[in-house]
């Protein structure tokens, strides 16, 4: 099953007013992050370990003073192991704990590989490209891979995607109904219908290069396209365990609606992967 959720201790020393971070087990990887607190004195030990975490998977919070007494802020080094996870619970944004067989785990591990889906892709196609330039340049040769075709538009759409889709992990590790989660955590996972609307017009774009669709299509062409073809259908799996939650008001409609734009965007991303580099689609035949 996927794991899903780090989790980090918070560790006071009195009596040098230090403060240490440690990481707590990876039980995920793939979105929540949150805004920083103080855990009062006599919390759970767990509830201690969750919550700082979740902004390290966000890329926030990575930067703490190691002394309040100290003019230089230094970087702290983190554990990947805690030992909370343990006994088969995780903690969501909200600092509430599950078991991990939890549904909420369960979207969160597949919006985690849709990430990981994506990333492959992107790097795939950039590093083929600078495979084929290094190799032209040093043979003379001149071929259709001389330019990365995809740096203008894909790859940097791509890269957007990655730091959206953890977005939604943390809209998902955030249930809206649930009564721990605040309104300060509601607004500061709150996921945007402009990112929708951005996806919307990088399709736009494409489709305007693209011949007319006139066939049920199998990924294959090149690899960068079959790469996209497989994040398409992990976004679509991810997309069907976001919707309930979606259904329950758990989560944003805005949410779902990405997930489901963000399926067709790879479809149309990769009939460009191959369009561009001159390799036809892999056309449905019927037996």
């Amino acid at each position: 099953s996927p794991q899903f959720w780090s989790v980090c201790l918070e560790k006071m020393t009195n009596t040098t007013n230090e403060t240490t971070f440690l990481v707590d087990e990876q039980t995920g990887g793939g979105g929540g992050g949150g805004e920083q607190h103080t855990t009062r004195a006599g919390e759970e030990e767990a509830t201690k370990k969750d919550h700082h975490q979740n902004e390290l998977q966000m890329g926030k919070g990575t930067t703490f003073n190691s002394s309040a007494n100290d003019a230089k802020d230094e970087m702290t080094k983190f554990k990947v192991y805690t030992k909370t996870g343990d006994d088969g619970t995780s903690s969501l944004y909200n600092l509430e704990r599950r078991k991990k067989s939890d549904l909420t785990f369960e979207a969160l591990g597949d919006c985690d590989e849709t990430n990981v889906a994506v990333g492959i892709a992107r790097v795939h196609a950039r590093d083929f490209f600078l495979f084929n330039n290094n190799n032209n340049n040093n043979s003379g040769a001149t071929t259709s891979a001389d330019m990365n075709c995809f740096d203008e538009d894909v790859l940097p759409h791509l890269e957007i995607i990655q730091s959206r889709l953890l977005d939604v992990g943390s809209a998902v590790a955030t249930p809206m109904t649930s009564e721990k989660t605040k309104d300060g955590m509601k607004m500061r996972c709150r996921f945007d219908e402009s990112h929708v609307d951005a996806i919307e017009s990088w399709i736009d774009a494409y489709e305007e290069e693209l011949p007319a669709l006139t066939n049920f299509l199998c990924p294959g062409g090149t690899k960068f396209a079959a790469f996209l073809h497989q994040a398409r259908a992990i976004c679509r799996r991810c997309e069907r365990k976001v919707q309930p939650m979606v259904e329950s008001g758990d989560v944003e409609k805005s949410v779902g609606m990405y997930l489901n734009r963000l399926s067709d965007y790879l479809f149309v991303a990769a009939r460009v992967a191959n369009h561009r580099v001159g390799v036809e689609d892999v056309s449905y035949k019927k037996a």
